[in-house]
């Protein structure tokens, strides 16, 4: 386990202590599963002709309907409001950005499935990776009830990266082209997560979520070091391929 993690754990840990630090992440996890992908998925079975692979797109679709259903009934029981999410902590929307604007085209062309499905693995195995060490930390702050949640979400989000491959390379020219792709993606959402990082502590400090005078000093290193440090936050996934 590198330092990465640990410093990663101990913040989702003093996050995670409070009800307010628990619904500001819930309501970011679930924004993220009921945002843009919708529209992604409408778009591709208009243009999928295969049968079996439209049955995919909506089983996928109709899993993350339900996912954001889950997570906003674990803000209810956690019993504080929350409002939208600011648009600098909405990491689909600035990847979005860094993809030149691709959702708000909308998809026309089969290079467009292929590319919508490459940025829908990427996106998803961050949130394997990342459902991981929420659901240890929810359990280390006895939240047990919504670390089960993210269980059962992350088993489906395993199954929809077999999904995003197999429509994704269906539709490159060839497996090259899809690797290609992978890699620039991967590459383009590692930097954007970097950047939603440091403005989800700004936001934190700002407003008053740390649990503690030590978590907030604890906060401010980490805002100065996601500043300084050049890493980049790859997945587990994506290392192999950018070593």
């Amino acid at each position: 386990m590198n330092v990465r993690h640990h410093l990663s754990q101990y913040f989702l840990e003093a996050l995670m202590s409070t009800k307010r630090g628990r619904a500001h992440l819930l309501n970011q996890v679930a924004e993220g599963e009921e945002q843009g992908e919708q529209r992604v998925f409408d778009e591709a079975i208009a243009l999928v002709e295969d049968p079996e692979l439209k049955k995919l797109i909506r089983r996928h679709r109709e899993d993350e309907i339900r996912h954001g259903q889950m997570f906003r009934a674990r803000i209810e029981a956690n019993g504080v409001p929350v409002g939208p999410v600011p648009e600098n902590l909405d990491m689909l929307r600035r990847l979005d950005r860094a993809l030149g604007g691709f959702f708000d085209k909308g998809l026309s062309s089969e290079a467009d499935v292929m590319r919508a499905y490459v940025i829908l693995q990427v996106i998803e195995e961050r949130a394997c990776e990342q459902f991981t060490m929420y659901i240890d930390a929810l359990e280390r702050v006895g939240e047990h009830e919504t670390a089960d949640v993210f269980r059962q979400v992350a088993k489906d989000e395993a199954r929809h990266l077999k999904y995003c491959r197999a429509i994704a390379l269906r539709y490159a020219e060839d497996e090259a082209d899809y690797e290609r792709e992978l890699v620039l993606v991967r590459e383009l959402e590692a930097r954007s997560f970097k950047d939603v990082q440091r403005s989800n502590i700004e936001y934190i400090l700002a407003n008053d979520l740390a649990p503690s005078r030590g978590a907030r000093l604890f906060f401010r290193v980490m805002k100065v070091v996601t500043g300084l440090v050049d890493e980049v936050p790859y997945t587990s996934f994506a290392q192999p391929a950018m070593a």
